[in-house]
């Protein structure tokens, strides 16, 4: 009877611990050929297992606040025996209060995924060990969309989870794969994490928080006092450009909310678009055409 207790109290315990991922994934083998392409089918349906039914943290989500995230893998090449080239889109987002909108906010190209492959292995996931590359891989973007989301609710609320992040980056750095390098001038794994714990970029992520947190959940109820909140949240990202507009976490914002943003200032009660614009150039020029489009 107490054995019988016991199992019981674990299933309930299991249940109770809702999966924090609603993912969708698709796996791109279009450019593979004289192959057995079930494996990739059975390969997706593997990883969207995976995904959704990998416990990430030990909160209790709602089956609504599920975070949604959308993975597109594209295998580029056959490159060994059951081993594969491939880039992975990596999308996410988060509902905004009192609306029926969803904000993104991360949307990355990973060019950067080799990884092997053998129809039916089973995928396992183990914080000190690494095993799979493209198991490491996934782990590494649920963690850091977890953290991200956090950081929307609450100011540095994602810190436990990046630290994570960069756990599985140093399991994974040894392994000859890469995308996890330490050093690269390009945005990779490490970059991308490493510049979302360091302290001298600590206020991209209270700029964060304010961004949807003060501002997008404040538009159904303020829109004057959100867009302001907006603007000193965009005015902060500009402000670390200028150390760097290549870093990390101007890249993803710049490329997550363009079509946000000019949605923003193009609509509702106006502010000085003349100056929110010539700040959107300075921290983001590559996207002058969008930022042309606020009126």
């Amino acid at each position: 009877m107490k054995k019988l207790l016991s199992i019981y109290l674990i299933m309930l315990s299991t249940l109770l611990t809702a999966q924090e991922l609603n993912c969708e994934i698709t796996v791109n083998a279009d450019k593979i050929t004289g192959t057995n392409k079930k494996r990739f089918e059975t390969l997706q349906t593997a990883l969207v297992e995976f995904m959704n039914a990998s416990i990430w943290t030990n909160r209790n989500y709602e089956v609504e606040e599920r975070i949604d995230v959308n993975l597109t893998i594209m295998i580029n090449q056959e490159i060994g025996s059951d081993k594969y080239d491939a880039s992975i889109q990596v999308q996410s987002r988060r509902p905004i209060y009192g609306t029926d909108y969803y904000s993104p906010i991360f949307n990355y190209k990973d060019t950067k995924l080799q990884f092997a492959y053998v129809e039916n292995q089973s995928l396992d996931f183990n914080e000190q060990n690494f095993s799979n590359n493209l198991v490491s891989t996934l782990a590494y973007y649920s963690y850091l969309i977890i953290a991200m989301d956090d950081d929307t609710f609450k100011e540095n609320g994602g810190t436990k989870y990046y630290n994570k992040a960069r756990k599985v980056v140093e399991v994974a750095q040894n392994n000859g794969y890469t995308g996890w390098e330490q050093g690269s001038n390009r945005i990779n794994r490490f970059s991308i994490v490493d510049n979302l714990i360091s302290e001298r970029y600590s206020d991209a992520r209270k700029a964060s928080y304010k961004y949807h947190r003060l501002g997008l959940d404040l538009m159904s109820k303020d829109q004057v006092k959100a867009k302001n909140n907006i603007i000193q949240s965009i005015n902060t990202i500009s402000e670390i450009a200028k150390y760097n507009s290549n870093l990390s976490i101007v890249q993803n914002f710049s490329d997550a909310k363009v079509d946000e943003i000019v949605d923003i200032f193009s609509a509702g009660p106006k502010v000085d678009t003349e100056k929110i614009k010539s700040t959107l150039n300075t921290m983001s020029p590559a996207n002058q055409a969008n930022w042309d489009k606020i009126k």
